[in-house]
């Protein structure tokens, strides 16, 4: 008998201790933290929202006639949303975000120069369309967009360097490996430019 009253006491304990586990852990796994501000994607964040969203695609309009220092663009981005409906950030150093639309209604949005922040509530339950508008200077170390004037035949070169995370120079979007996308790139430039990408032209 004393036996058995250690031993449900034992497996009390154990049950105790389990469920305490569990509570904890999905009090940790909700809880919302705040993205830092700064130059980095951090792995909390990338694991969040791997989770929220999925089957991004982007349709991207860069204006490369806008001035000798800065561009100007336009990116469209589609998604299929199944969030928490905690605060969503779109990646995009160092430019200026003119307009953000979701599902074709202006968003009040957050910009701190490093990342857009959607507010919470700002994104239905699944497919969306993301249309944001924006400026960004050309890069002068070389990532991003990178522009230069040539001293001897006095020509503008323009080159991409997006590596490990400076794509988001380019355009604003989910800059991050586990979520690929497929996009469509238009360029206005001058008529004597020869633009090149990775795909053949189709217009």
């Amino acid at each position: 008998m004393k036996f058995s009253r250690v031993a449900l006491a034992a497996a009390l304990l154990v049950a105790l201790l389990a469920a305490c586990s569990e509570q904890s852990g999905e009090v940790t796994g909700e809880a919302y933290v705040a993205r830092v501000a700064a130059q980095f994607l951090d792995r909390d964040t990338a694991a969040r929202r791997k989770r929220a969203i999925s089957e991004p695609s982007y349709r991207i309009d860069i204006d490369l006639g806008l001035a000798e220092d800065r561009f100007a663009g336009t990116v469209v981005a589609g998604f299929k949303y199944g969030g928490d409906g905690s605060p969503l950030t779109v990646d995009f150093a160092n430019g200026d975000v003119k307009s953000v639309e979701i599902n074709g209604a202006p968003v009040t949005f957050d910009y701190n120069g490093f990342f857009i922040t959607l507010p919470a509530g700002s994104l239905k339950t699944g497919a969306q369309e993301l249309r944001i508008a924006y400026e960004h200077p050309y890069s002068q170390d070389g990532a991003g967009l990178y522009r230069y004037v040539d001293q001897e035949d006095g020509r503008v070169y323009l080159y991409t360097d997006f590596e490990p995370y400076d794509a988001n120079r380019l355009f604003p979007h989910f800059d991050q490996p586990d979520l690929k996308a497929r996009y469509t790139l238009s360029v206005q430039a001058p008529a004597n430019w020869q633009v090149v990408s990775t795909m053949r032209e189709t217009a």
